[in-house]
């Protein structure tokens, strides 16, 4: 979860050094609690950080569990363009690009020769329904994201696929 808090931080870190231009001025960052499917019908608490600008998303989300002495980490990071058809602005709906990286780790305190760990990445698509409130300065938000992701190498020959689904709520700042 640490290389979570590090991506969240630069991704701040970012957006406050990075000079804005008057085209970008309507920056927002919604930190954000999720509940995660993995296709498992168990629903998972998770964090996020969600960023908008004219149109664009970029949001990082994080989860994972402990049992025993197994540790599952999940990172999932989405890149995509939000638009909304109807008058009505603050229902978007977005679609683009997502990467998954999952680790898992083993970890025995009586037998440490054994502990082991290991980190997988995928890439896939997403699409999503975003509602936002904006009160001046502060962002209400709550979205609905579905990645799909090719399960492993014969995912591309047998079209099989995994999908995480978020749904979350946050409040957040116009920059």
């Amino acid at each position: 979860m640490k290389s979570f808090w590090r991506l969240v931080a630069c991704l701040a870190v970012a957006y406050i050094v990075t000079p804005v231009q008057q085209g970008l001025a309507n920056i927002q960052l919604v930190p954000s609690i999720a509940a995660v499917d993995e296709s498992d019908d168990i629903l998972k608490p998770g964090i996020g950080l969600k960023s908008y600008f004219n149109g664009f998303g970029v949001n990082i989300w994080g989860w994972g569990r402990d049992y025993g002495p197994v540790q599952q980490r999940s990172m999932l990071l989405t890149l995509g363009k939000y638009w909304s058809p109807y008058s009505f602005k603050s229902l978007t709906f977005g679609g683009g690009i997502s990467v998954l990286s999952e680790t898992t780790r083993l970890i025995y305190k009586d037998a440490q020769e054994e502990n082991h760990e290991d980190t997988f990445y995928n890439g896939g698509g997403f699409l999503g329904l975003r509602y936002s409130y904006n009160l001046s300065k502060v962002v209400i938000d709550a979205s609905w994201e579905s990645g799909v992701f090719p399960a492993g190498i014969g995912g591309g020959l047998f079209l099989a696929t995994g999908r995480k689904q978020i749904v979350s709520i946050g409040l957040g700042a116009m920059l």
